[in-house]
């Protein structure tokens, strides 16, 4: 498959994942109101942020090691189940942390939110996205661009469009029932990475060498520098709507969120291209002396 085919289906699905995006929010707002929308949209960055600290890193990772060891099955099958058990734990603590804060805590930090019921839904939401995060990362590594898009971007808005209509469609309302529904999307999307990811191996040919993979110290230390630099892009880009939905509460956070998802227009080129290349980049080091 040439890179312009991979750019091409990246560019596709990126294109269909926002404009799902943009459909979910005019669905929300239309139905429930910019509060709810924004209610939605902050729980939604709590998981995304919480779970960039869950993975570590790993996600970043994961790229590296299977773009550079494509041919090397077992090699990239261990470090991988390694990445898997390391982020599901990680993951699950810090769920549990979140999940132990009161909700009389949590609205004191967002005094004009209404976050705080649903600390059992982000919990869960956390290792969920964690584990999608490192499963989507490996398909990106065998350069499967496609997929990989397809399952970051796309697949999540429209099973939970389809969520919503059902919803909507059975009168069934409440906020609580449309987070329930997301967390099931994102499970969904999860069983469908691990098929794919399933199809990757052939589990039979792979003998049980754990000595050579990254164990999970050694997928510890290489990693942590990409943690620092994720979160800090997540921060960057997300403190400004926590401020304000902290300071101004949901209905503002919402408006805000809407006028985020159009800006985000300007950096779509950079994103496919980024999408494509950074697996491309990472075989190319591991392959040549002199890129090194």
């Amino acid at each position: 498959e040439s890179i312009y085919a991979k750019l091409s289906w990246s560019a596709i699905f990126k294109i269909i994942g926002m404009l799902l995006s943009y459909a979910v929010s005019i669905l929300l707002i239309k139905n429930y109101g910019i509060e709810t929308y924004g209610t939605y949209s902050l729980v939604i960055v709590i998981i995304s942020l919480l779970s960039t600290v869950s993975v570590l890193g790993i996600d970043s990772s994961i790229v590296r090691i299977a773009a550079q060891n494509l041919k090397e099955e077992y090699f990239v099958f261990y470090s991988y189940k390694n990445a898997i058990y390391m982020v599901f734990i990680v993951s699950s603590f810090i769920a549990l942390i979140y999940f132990s804060i009161s909700n009389s805590e949590i609205e004191s930090l967002f005094q004009k939110s209404s976050i705080g019921n649903y600390t059992h839904i982000v919990a869960i939401g956390i290792v969920l996205s964690s584990l999608t995060l490192v499963n989507a990362s490996l398909l990106r590594g065998y350069h499967m661009a496609a997929r990989y898009s397809l399952l970051r971007y796309a697949i999540l808005p429209l099973l939970f469009i389809v969520s919503l209509l059902l919803i909507f469609a059975l009168q069934m309302g409440g906020i609580t029932l449309i987070m329930w529904a997301y967390l099931l999307c994102i499970f969904i999307v999860l069983v469908i990475s691990h098929h794919w990811i399933k199809s990757l191996f052939l589990f039979k040919s792979i003998k049980n060498n754990n000595k050579c993979c990254y164990s999970v110290k050694k997928l510890f230390f290489i990693s942590i520098p990409m943690l620092f630099t994720g979160l800090s892009a997540m921060i960057i880009s997300w403190t400004d709507m926590l401020m304000i939905g902290s300071i101004m509460g949901d209905s503002s956070a919402g408006i805000y969120n809407m006028y985020i998802k159009i800006s985000l227009l300007i950096g779509f080129p950079i994103m496919i291209v980024n999408t494509v290349f950074y697996s491309i980049f990472s075989k190319a080091y591991g392959d040549s002396d002199e890129l090194k």
